[in-house]
């Protein structure tokens, strides 16, 4: 009875970006950046607090906020272009 089992892997097959990333800048000073809240409670909380202590820390420039609809979903395209328009750096968190 044991042969007829079949167990399958819920998290499914990701591929890989071999394109690394954006290089990395050399200061924050007045850079303006981005933050990408997932729609959960905490999450504007927690963005809000990083983007506190980048202000004070680093002295990042404008900061503007996306907030996406749900955790479940990626960000809309239009919202992706308006990120990249507006900001150098955008900074994505989970709050539960």
């Amino acid at each position: 009875m044991d042969d007829d089992l079949a167990f399958f892997d819920p998290r499914g097959r990701a591929g890989t970006d071999e394109g690394g990333g954006a290089p990395r800048l050399a200061s924050l000073r007045d850079v303006p950046i981005g933050l990408l809240s997932n729609g959960k409670h905490n999450a504007a909380v927690f963005l809000g607090y990083i983007a506190d202590l980048l202000r004070e820390r680093d002295g990042v420039g404008d900061v503007r906020t996306w907030e996406k609809v749900s955790a479940s979903v990626p960000a809309p395209d239009p919202m992706l272009a308006e990120m990249r328009a507006r900001a150098r750096l955008v900074l994505t968190g989970i709050g539960d």
